[in-house]
């Protein structure tokens, strides 16, 4: 047994019956003039005080509340960066993210105020932005909103099926096609009759293919059919052009409408072609749906995620 050990044999408290008690005392079994004995395993003047054994407790226990005081600030460390730094755990999903981008949205300015319930008589910014083709406001808001959507699909809540979560994906898909195809300068009648005249069928396809393109990427399905509506619709166009072409009624860039009135069946039926295969036309509400949509589905979000509580 260490005699060091919880105080020591020696630490001050009673010894055994018939045993030294401490140096100088008077306890039980002491003499008061009887010779120091030095306990068998102690050395007087190795150099170590009898008074500064209890120290060592001390010692560890110091070390102890060290200890625990790195794991605290570890703990508090980790859950800092799960919250984002702003003591919220993962139950910080970018709220004020989501409101952010919402007075964006609806308002045109970047703030995190309550945004209330919807009104069918408000003027609301993105729909202005729409008609105007506001380029910059669209990158600006979907900049906003993938601020939100990369934050709440860090949370838990992205990990738990639930309306929110599905109202958020919807957003997303929006989101997507509405800003792609922001960029998206469509073909108009002149533009595509140009194309043809200097490029031929073949190649003004391609082109528009390419322009296209962008739309035909979104994750937003609807959006995708949307693309498809537009390639399809131009390619009629050009296909029409074509046909004029055989039949000579294309001269210079241009429909000759008098050699049209004089092939009047033949160009009839290109024409009743044309309108079979136009597609864009019969989906040229989408896009305003879809804003409509961004605007209906913002407030639904705010509702499921209960004003941030």
């Amino acid at each position: 047994m260490d005699p060091l050990a919880n105080g020591g044999i020696y630490s001050g408290g009673n010894a055994p019956t018939g045993s030294v008690g401490p140096i100088g005392s008077a306890g039980t079994g002491s003499r008061p003039n009887a010779p120091i004995v030095t306990p068998p395993d102690i050395q007087i003047n190795s150099g170590m005080s009898l008074d500064k054994k209890p120290k060592k407790g001390l010692i560890i226990g110091g070390i102890l509340a060290v200890v625990l005081l790195i794991v605290a600030v570890i703990f508090g460390v980790m859950s800092m960066n799960r919250s984002g730094g702003n003591g919220g755990g993962s139950a910080d999903f970018g709220y004020n993210q989501f409101l952010i981008y919402a007075n964006y949205l609806l308002n045109g300015s970047e703030n995190t105020a309550a945004i209330g319930n919807y009104d069918e008589d408000a003027d609301y910014t993105v729909v202005d932005a729409y008609f105007d083709e506001d380029k910059e406001y669209m990158e600006t808001l979907k900049g906003l909103w993938d601020n939100f959507y990369n934050k709440f699909m860090a949370s838990e809540k992205a990990g738990q099926k639930s309306p929110v979560l599905s109202a958020v994906e919807y957003q997303n898909e929006l989101m997507d096609f509405i800003s792609k195809n922001s960029t998206i300068i469509e073909y108009d009648d002149e533009e595509l009759m140009k194309l043809y005249a200097s490029v031929g069928l073949e190649e003004a396809g391609k082109q528009v293919e390419n322009r296209y393109n962008t739309i035909l990427t979104s994750i937003y399905p609807s959006g995708r059919q949307y693309a498809m509506s537009l390639i399809n619709n131009a390619k009629a166009g050009l296909k029409l052009y074509s046909d004029y072409d055989g039949l000579g009624c294309f001269v210079n860039g241009a429909i000759d409408d008098v050699c049209i009135e004089r092939n009047a069946e033949a160009a009839n039926r290109a024409y009743s072609e044309y309108v079979n295969n136009e597609e864009a036309e019969v989906r040229s509400g989408l896009v305003d749906e879809a804003v409509d949509m961004l605007i209906d589905n913002c407030f639904s979000i705010d509702d499921e995620l209960g004003g941030g509580r």
